[in-house]
């Protein structure tokens, strides 16, 4: 009966060190000051790989609490609220901002609190609310989300750069290289040829561009003529039909004074007989120099002077 008695006694005693070590662990782990640790949330817009719960949170550098619960928001699925515990004495403020920052080779998260002024407010915590940190992008969260859109990318321009380089378009490529260099060797056989080619058309632009200014001076001078004699011209028409209206006139005048006379006949026919001829040798005439005037209108404004032909 006593060894028994003694290895109970040996149990109670370990179970009793025990229990008081545990509670002497959780009296010392209160009076450390850090307390119940304080609930926040945050909402991250876009992917937040690497991040789960047990995550740490920092703060300056120092792990100040750690994730608790994540989960997407209902309303839109590509916004995740993260919500984590914080002890009691971080500093968090209406300017503090929380963002995603890689943590290790390994791709695991981590939040960082930044605050942008120290002696901005705290951030107010409602009576039965949870309050909410504000987060922006972090570049490098950007950078591992667009990570394999970037490689797809790249994956596709080699593709895409392999088709290039083809067997056959290389072969193509080839041809068009041979191609040029027939082409070239063919120009530097013929340099001469092309260089006389082109002497002789530098020659032929010359040529023509004094050619050009001959005729230029050659209008030049005709226009001279031409406004001269057209201006006489205008002259010589105007006293004609003068002429014209005042024999008209004096044919009504003759028809007024001699009607009574016409009926008889004679005496009106032998006084207007010279009038009408005077008319007709008028009209001849007008008609001659209008004939010559379409027919060769150099020559009638020129007045039989000739101009030398222009021989290049």
């Amino acid at each position: 009966m006593e060894p028994r008695a003694h290895h109970l006694l040996v149990g109670l005693f370990v179970l009793a060190s025990a229990a008081a070590l545990v509670a002497f662990a959780l009296w010392l782990g209160k009076a450390g000051g850090k307390g119940e640790r304080v609930p926040f949330r945050i909402v991250f817009e876009g992917g937040v790989q690497g991040l789960s719960r047990g995550s740490p949170v920092l703060y300056s550098g120092l792990a100040v609490g750690e994730v608790t619960r994540l989960w997407l928001d209902r309303a839109d699925p590509s916004k995740v609220w993260v919500e984590v515990a914080l002890d009691p004495d971080t500093p968090v403020r209406t300017t503090t901002t929380a963002r995603l920052a890689i943590a290790n080779i390994t791709g695991a998260s981590v939040i960082l609190l930044e605050n942008e002024d120290p002696d901005a407010p705290p951030l107010p915590r409602p009576e039965g609310q949870i309050p909410q940190i504000p987060s922006r992008p972090s570049p490098f969260a950007e950078l591992r989300n667009t990570g394999e859109q970037l490689l797809y990318n790249v994956s596709r321009l080699v593709d895409n750069a392999l088709a290039v380089l083809s067997e056959e378009n290389a072969a193509q490529l080839s041809g068009i290289l041979a191609d040029l260099r027939a082409v070239s060797n063919e120009l530097a056989g013929r340099r001469e040829t092309l260089g006389r080619s082109l002497e002789e058309l530098a020659g032929a632009a010359g040529e023509l561009r004094a050619t050009l200014g001959e005729s230029h001076r050659l209008l030049a001078a005709f226009n001279e003529r031409f406004a001269g004699q057209g201006e006489a011209l205008f002259d010589d028409a105007g006293r004609a039909l003068a002429e014209v209206a005042a024999l008209a006139a004096q044919l009504r005048a003759l028809l007024a004074a001699n009607r009574a006379s016409l009926t008889a006949g004679a005496e009106g026919l032998a006084r207007l007989g010279p009038a009408l001829e005077r008319l007709e040798a008028l009209l001849a005439q007008l008609e001659a120099a209008s004939q010559e005037l379409r027919e060769s209108p150099g020559n009638f404004l020129l007045r039989g002077e000739t101009i030398e032909e222009y021989a290049p």
